[in-house]
């Protein structure tokens, strides 16, 4: 039986709908390579101006339909999913060289987010190492089917499974950060300003110190105030700043 139906309702427009209503027109081997070569058809017909494409049923299409792909003469639609691993592995790639991460220390993990057709949550399940194959699908079937049973306690069997979103993390090994002491300075810090802060029921002059520009070593009392990119530091009246040979800022009381 045909998956799909083709047909002219008004010149000019040609109108293609998914047959298979029983699985919610889901897409097995069979339906995406129909689909494939009416478009292909379609696309050197210069009758047509306009492509409407539907699904017959209560459902346009519910996704792909993995047990639909049980033994498909030539495994058509693999290669969709290869394809768009294949993009998103390229995408990775160009993070790592951007990154300057070393081939040995590249480490790849591929995952689809995966759920029953109707549903609207989603499981992520992990995908083997390899080449998408027929087997590749029997493994996300299986592995989707303990997921859903574990977190919902049943299987929907014989109900059509969608492949929502691929992924793929990427995670580089770098060498641990090492912290190296600066030399002290002396304890002289300089402001690079003042301003008026409120303080104690009413305004203080307090100077300003760029937190970039302490050195180990400085000491200097408040009130200040230590600005920085990410954050503005208060050193209150009595209280003391000094700067360790790493850098860190250690409030003291006077």
């Amino acid at each position: 039986m045909p998956t799909l139906a083709v047909d002219t309702p008004v010149e000019g427009v040609t109108q293609i709908t998914l047959q298979r209503p029983d699985r919610l027109n889901a897409m097995n081997a069979e339906l995406i390579g129909e689909l494939h070569e009416t478009l292909a058809a379609i696309a050197v017909d210069p009758g047509c101006r306009v492509v409407v494409l539907t699904g017959a049923g209560r459902g346009f299409c519910a996704g792909l339909d993995l047990a639909g792909f049980g033994r498909a003469p030539g495994a058509r639609g693999l290669g969709q999913v290869e394809d768009t691993f294949a993009t998103l592995l390229e995408q990775a790639g160009g993070w790592f060289a951007a990154e300057h991460i070393a081939p040995a220390d590249r480490h790849l993990a591929r995952t689809v987010d995966m759920r029953y057709a109707g549903q609207n949550y989603e499981l992520s399940i992990a995908v083997p190492d390899g080449p998408v194959t027929l087997a590749t699908l029997d493994v996300l079937a299986a592995g989707f089917a303990e997921a859903h049973q574990r977190m919902y306690g049943f299987i929907a069997e014989g109900e059509p499974v969608q492949l929502v979103t691929f992924r793929i993390e990427a995670t580089g090994q770098v060498r641990k950060a090492e912290f190296q002491p600066q030399p002290v300075r002396g304890p002289d810090a300089v402001a690079s300003g003042h301003r008026e802060v409120w303080l104690d029921n009413g305004f203080v002059t307090c100077p300003v110190y760029d937190r970039e520009k302490l050195q180990a070593g400085n000491i200097f009392a408040g009130p200040a105030v230590v600005e920085q990119m990410d954050t503005t530091t208060i050193v209150p009246i009595g209280m003391n700043a000094r700067v360790d040979a790493y850098l860190n800022l250690i409030l003291e009381a006077a």
